[in-house]
């Protein structure tokens, strides 16, 4: 395409996703959706602390239609980027539900309610716009720095890549206490507390020889970090989102879904929660008689025949319906809902249901209306895509990321994403003009008939701060209050909040060695692989308060559950295992796993010679010489 067949130039994707972390390390967000990112290795940095995410944004050239035509680079074009972040959780309302969930919806006052008038901008954070051009660009003039009453908050930085692409970079996952000392109380409205969280629009001007161009402008969203990269929500963002556009006439679901690309992966989302959470393990996955993961089970969901129809009826059945008239625990998916907490006993908004648009989709899959195309393989290299496949693969990666529920509030974002008049277009959010900041006032308390006013509520427009400023605040206490299992007398932990971005239960990597002992007995194999252990353990402290007090600071030693490949035959190749964890949280050495170690040795000879020729006698005492002699006999 020449420089003048370009119509007009465009941002890819049209929301991005970073995340804050405390490394010196960084690594690019993913952009195939699904896909795992490429960290380098591990998650956390050689400074043992956690990696942030990047979010990286292009510049497409499209064609008289809007069509991408080809990616505009610093090689052809000088794009200069501008971005405004801000922070506006502490000066916004509380949350305490959903307020588009009709009866269940509650108004909700003002945080830091003492802050009354232009004495509340001491408590957002918006550090304005910052602008870069060229490549490999970073530095200091290129932060975000707000200002927390008379604190310094660094929100994040903008740096460029080898062609000119934009990357952003949140903050460090700090929280900043009004009162040094101070103990978080709440899990999501601590007045006094803010952190370094944001969000806010992407724009750019591209000259092209003579040409200028002002891009239709993207978004970004810096989120908390992720503790389980690679594994998904059983409902994702892109699926709420999805179903919003169906609704809107963006989108028409086809009229026989891929069974590869529609179906399998709502089946092995849910699998894959075995890694987080124990309920899950023990219901769907590995050994499970519905293991999605499983090649013959997977060969028979596939299978579209009338006498296969009855064995897919039932697995549809097993799905909560996305509405009902009473509560439906003993359905998939085992996750709360958005009115857990709020709703009465019966309620079916205690669960969390699939979107309708899923729901249909896995209704035409139990009737056999389906297109059986499990051989054939997806494009999984982004660079083979075509352009228009590039910017789609773009504008969805980042969302599918995101977990798509429960919205109490949520990790990344929250229910505002299932409004309409939130969105401009497909992926595409309706923004406020360039400088301009959402308002923050709709009176002392924020009514759900105010706040859904169409053309005057706070949904009607988006400027920096719009999405996050929902959340809860800190980040910290709420990731740490919405766990799994809050009924002691269930069998095992279920329903869970948000496995797979805060889990509930894990495999630890100490397991490892021992599942790649070949030798190791088969039942003792099973046991480790079948133990799980808390997540939580490490900062669970003696109360509630003591463990979203411990989140705040130590939430960056806690282990992340990262694909480890294992080499045992029988058992899953690769594993999401809990690794990187501070061992010193705990202030005292694992003696246990040493004595299972110990006990484990006895199925193997040799290494039992080598441990105990190896092992050095209490001071003052010798080892008996006959313990050698056994062993060299």
């Amino acid at each position: 395409m020449t420089q003048s067949e370009i119509h007009s130039v465009a941002i890819y994707p049209g929301i991005g996703i970073a995340r804050v972390g405390n490394s010196d390390e960084y690594f690019i967000a993913p952009e195939i959706p699904g896909a795992l990112p490429d960290a380098g290795g591990s998650f956390k940095g050689q400074d043992k602390k956690v990696k942030r995410q990047a979010a990286r944004f292009r510049i497409y050239g499209l064609d008289e239609n809007g069509v991408p035509v080809r990616e505009i680079t610093a090689e052809e074009a000088t794009i200069t980027w501008r971005v405004e972040l801000a922070n506006l959780k502490p000066g916004w309302y509380q949350f305490i539900n959903a307020m588009d969930l009709g009866g269940l919806s509650k108004s909700a006052p003002k945080r830091n309610s003492g802050f009354q008038g232009e004495d509340r901008k001491q408590i957002i954070l918006t550090p304005g716009s910052k602008s870069i051009s060229g490549v490999n660009q970073s530095g200091t003039d290129h932060e975000f720095h707000g200002s927390y009453l008379t604190q310094d908050v660094y929100m994040g930085e903008l740096r460029t890549d080898d062609q000119g692409r934009l990357l952003v970079l949140g903050g460090h996952g700090d929280a900043y206490s009004a009162v040094p000392g101070a103990r978080p109380i709440t899990f999501a409205n601590n007045d006094g507390w803010c952190d370094d969280v944001s969000d806010g629009p992407v724009r750019a001007t591209v000259q092209i020889g003579d040409q200028t161009f002002e891009a239709e402008p993207g978004y970004v969203v810096v989120t908390p970090p992720n503790f389980a990269p690679g594994l998904h929500g059983p409902l994702t963002m892109l699926d709420v989102v999805h179903n919003l556009y169906q609704d809107m006439g963006w989108y028409v679901a086809p009229a026989e879904p891929s069974f590869q690309r529609d179906v399998l992966p709502i089946f092995q989302r849910l699998t894959a929660n075995q890694w987080v959470n124990n309920g899950v393990f023990m219901a769907f996955g590995y050994g499970s008689p519905l293991n999605f993961e499983d090649a013959n089970l997977i060969q028979r969901l596939a299978d579209p025949g009338e006498e296969n129809q009855a064995f897919r009826q039932r697995i549809f059945e097993l799905f909560r319906p996305p509405t009902a008239d009473h509560r439906m625990e003993d359905y998939a998916p085992p996750f709360y809902g958005d009115g857990f907490g709020e709703a009465t006993a019966e309620d079916f908004l205690n669960d969390l249901p699939l979107t309708p648009l899923m729901y249909a989709t896995l209704q035409k899959w139990a009737s056999g209306a389906f297109v059986s195309d499990l051989s054939q393989q997806e494009q999984t290299d982004f660079s083979g895509l075509e352009p228009a496949a590039q910017c789609e693969a773009l504008n969805q990666a980042g969302l599918y990321d995101c977990l798509g529920g429960p919205f109490h509030p949520g990790i990344e974002m929250t229910w505002v994403m299932r409004r309409a008049n939130m969105w401009k277009a497909p992926y595409r959010l309706n923004l406020l003009p360039e400088g301009e900041l959402p308002s923050l006032d709709y009176g002392e308390v924020l009514y759900p008939a105010v706040c859904l006013n169409p053309e005057q509520g706070p949904l009607s427009a988006n400027g920096p701060g719009s999405l996050t400023r929902w959340m809860g605040v800190p980040w910290h206490t709420d990731e740490a209050s919405c766990a799994s299992g809050y009924d002691p007398h269930f069998y095992v932990s279920t329903p869970s909040f948000w496995a797979a971005r805060v889990p509930n239960q894990i495999l630890s990597d100490a397991a490892l060695p021992a599942l790649n002992q070949s030798d190791l007995p088969e039942r003792q194999a099973m046991k480790r692989f079948a133990y799980r252990q808390d997540w939580y353990r490490d900062i669970q402290g003696s109360s509630y308060y003591d463990r979203i007090n411990n989140m705040i600071h130590e939430w960056w030693e806690l282990g992340i559950i990262e694909p480890t490949e294992v080499q045992r035959e029988g058992y899953p190749s690769r594993m999401w295992l809990e690794t990187g964890r501070n061992e010193a949280l705990t202030g005292t050495p694992d003696y246990s796993l040493k004595l299972i170690e110990k006990a484990e040795a006895f199925s193997q000879p040799h290494k039992l010679r080598m441990k105990l020729l190896s092992a050095k006698p209490a001071e003052g005492r010798k080892l008996p010489r006959r313990v050698y002699n056994q062993w060299n006999r």
